[in-house]
């Protein structure tokens, strides 16, 4: 049975699959239908795989399976950072191998987006990974809400190849949802902080105040006093 439905692709770690095809990854059983199995005679195969379908809901051929033959997704050169293109016969739209995916139209390399979106599950600030990394905070909130919508497909991805752990990336999940489409990101002087307010332990009142990052650096803050 053909295999349809949300589908999700990650070239960079070996897991293939795209919205309208069925790619097997890599090394795979499956016959001639996983996409590192597609060389015949010392050629790579000219066409996608029976099974896969134009994703267009306009084109004649969408949804319909391909056969053996006659094929329509024929390979169309690659993009400028390599991702394979395709183009259907049928209706003359072209799509990459990307399509449907968080990575579709987006110029980083797809290795550093899910290395972001990791270390922003394991407690890195936004503003602190647009400093180092580049992207602005914007561009970065924009990928995690992208990211919060195919959790799932990520989680597959993050868990094993970047040690991510499951409640961490809940935790993330959660957050983005909780934060709304509308909130602002996360700088140095706006957000969410820790607090740490030291008692006296005589008069039991309260005798400084102390924010940071995470509730260590606020508790250090708060001990200068």
């Amino acid at each position: 049975m053909p295999k349809l439905g949300a589908l999700f692709l990650v070239q960079a770690h070996n897991v293939l699959a795209v919205h309208g095809f069925h790619f097997l990854p890599m090394g795979t059983s499956g016959g001639e239908k996983g996409l590192g199995k597609l060389i015949r005679g010392g050629q790579m195969e000219k066409f996608a795989q029976p099974g896969d379908f134009c994703p267009n809901e306009a084109c004649p051929d969408h949804g319909k399976l391909q056969t053996a033959q006659p094929q329509n997704l024929e390979k169309f050169g690659k993009t400028r950072t390599g991702v394979q293109r395709y183009r259907c016969q049928a209706c003359r739209k072209t799509l990459t191998a990307t399509f449907g995916t968080i990575f579709y139209g987006k110029p980083t390399p797809e290795h550093e987006l899910l290395e972001t979106l990791a270390l922003l599950a394991q407690g890195h600030r936004i503003s602190a990974l647009s400093r180092v990394k580049g992207p602005k905070e914007d561009t970065i909130w924009q990928w995690l809400r992208q990211a919060a919508r195919q959790a799932e497909q990520l989680e597959g991805v993050l868990m094993p190849k970047f040690k991510v752990k499951r409640a961490q990336l809940e935790a993330l999940w959660d957050y983005v949802r909780n934060k709304g489409e509308k909130s602002y990101p996360e700088t140095d002087e706006s957000g969410q902080f820790w607090r740490s307010p030291p008692l006296d332990s005589d008069s039991r009142l309260r005798v400084a105040r102390g924010m940071g990052q995470d509730e260590t650096q606020a508790s250090n803050v708060a001990n200068c006093f």
